[in-house]
């Protein structure tokens, strides 16, 4: 994970005479912050990964400072080595969604009662690439690759038909709720349920875990949650729900998950469905696999993949977790 040990570079301030540059300033810290006179100091109080996070606000552990269109962010990639990836952004790109990042704050305002932040530079993954409800999710069912690549094989979003992705030995997988920590890439294993983000030279960028086979049969939920969605109301484009059948009405094409929150889905010749094995293998399945604990068959405990939590969306695909 990132700290502020990395011994990341310092920014520097210079200034051009023609084309040729006839002076530089570096950061200023502790007591020769306030020997210069101007703004450009740092002080290490506001570095760390950044938690609730707004267009104009960002929490770091107990503390939080404030940026507005005068606040100069830098992204820096993960892999320093690829320098068409840095990239100067407004705050409200840099901040619109904050997982994982590493920031490092420069010039604050310490006598204004938000503490805006002069410079900022953020770590990690691109802000401009942030997972949304198209973003592909896949089922692992097997795990290949040689040297610093691996290559996961799968069923992208529901195909019958499997898929495979690369993942580069310097990305990170993210978990999409609990405490944000990152993991590594190679933890990711068959019958994991994941998504991901393929940036513009078709490179896996970033993965988030959905459902993890090895931790006791759960979605990665925070709280007391029974799915993970884009946003908490009716209008997410993406939502997977973790529960038991409680309640499967053939005529009307539509499923009941959940006993201590219920939540009602339509199910169609279009969804698609998935059994996970107890040995981590996935195999092809259809609804009629799918109990709701009638006729003596125990209940099926699932993870429904939907477009919404709204009872009006279909399910995609169902995964049966046996």
């Amino acid at each position: 994970t990132l700290s502020e040990t990395d011994g990341y570079a310092q920014p520097i301030k210079y200034s051009l005479s023609g084309n040729a540059i006839d002076g530089i300033d570096t950061v200023l810290s502790g007591e020769e912050a306030g020997s210069r006179g101007d703004d450009f100091t740092y002080d290490g109080q506001f570095n760390g990964t950044a938690g609730s996070t707004s267009t104009s606000k960002v929490t770091v552990g107990s503390d939080s400072f404030s940026v507005n269109s005068t606040t100069f962010v830098l992204y820096v990639p993960m892999d320093r080595g690829d320098e068409d990836s840095y990239s100067k952004m407004s705050a409200s790109t840099a901040f619109a969604v904050t997982k994982n990042r590493y920031v490092e704050v420069f010039g604050v305002d310490s006598t204004s009662s938000n503490n805006l932040a002069k410079m900022v530079v953020v770590y990690g993954l691109n802000p401009t690439l942030n997972f949304i409800g198209s973003s592909p999710y896949m089922i692992v069912t097997g795990k290949g690759g040689s040297g610093d690549d691996v290559q996961l094989t799968g069923h992208i979003k529901g195909a019958t038909e499997e898929g495979k992705i690369t993942i580069s030995s310097d990305n990170f997988v993210t978990e999409i709720a609990g405490n944000g920590n990152l993991v590594e890439y190679a933890d990711v294993a068959e019958g994991d349920i994941i998504r991901y983000i393929v940036d513009g030279k078709n490179k896996v960028v970033a993965i988030e875990m959905i459902y993890d086979a090895s931790e006791d049969a759960k979605l990665l939920l925070s709280g007391d949650k029974d799915y993970i969605s884009e946003s908490e109301g009716s209008g997410s484009d993406f939502a997977a729900i973790y529960g038991t059948i409680v309640n499967k009405d053939t005529t009307d094409s539509m499923l009941t998950v959940g006993a201590d929150k219920e939540r009602v889905h339509k199910f169609g010749n279009s969804t698609k469905v998935f059994k996970l094995l107890l040995s981590g293998e996935v195999e092809l399945s259809s609804m009629d696999e799918v109990y709701d604990g009638t006729d003596g068959m125990a209940a099926s405990t699932v993870i429904l993949i939907t477009t919404s939590l709204s009872a009006e969306a279909t399910a995609q695909t169902i995964y049966i977790i046996e």
